[in-house]
């Protein structure tokens, strides 16, 4: 078992998708388009937020230390807020299927901290491109900006 699954860390948890749900919603995405699916990823979600404990005290964590580092009190963790990260980590999914079908282009990628992007592009676990969650991490979003979509 690896140190990050031993602390409890989010990125040691194991998988709770379901491969025939995910190609299933990617397929559903392609053919009905994402304000179509939008119903269904609420949905999905939403099981996700209810049943997911260990995902909701991460991201809650999360929020807190993010919080506290910043000074800011209203970056406290709500359920609304813990709800709008699950639903920005689904977006960013099907941001990243739209990527890799060819129908979100590099144009409508805008870069907020190209040097932290550049910086994880060349970095040995992956890149800003296949990153779990590029598109709400700090260096890209696609446009306009997926931060506004749950607001």
């Amino acid at each position: 078992m690896n140190e990050q699954a031993k602390s409890g860390h989010w990125a040691g948890q194991r998988e709770r998708g379901s491969l025939l749900l995910m190609r299933l919603t990617a397929l559903a995405a392609r053919h009905l388009g994402r304000r179509a699916l939008s119903p269904l990823l609420h949905a999905i979600v939403l099981y996700f937020f209810l049943f997911g404990g260990q995902a909701r005290r991460s991201i809650r964590d999360y929020q807190r230390h993010l919080a506290a580092w910043s000074g800011r009190a209203e970056l406290q963790p709500t359920r609304r807020s813990v709800f709008r990260q699950f639903m920005a980590f689904a977006d960013a999914l099907l941001d990243k299927l739209d990527i890799w079908r060819g129908a979100l282009g590099l144009e409508r990628v805008s870069l907020h901290d190209p040097t932290t992007c550049a910086a994880s592009c060349v970095a040995p676990a992956g890149s800003c491109w296949s990153a779990p969650t590029w598109a709400t991490s700090r260096c890209a979003a696609p446009w306009p900006n997926s931060a506004s979509r749950y607001g």
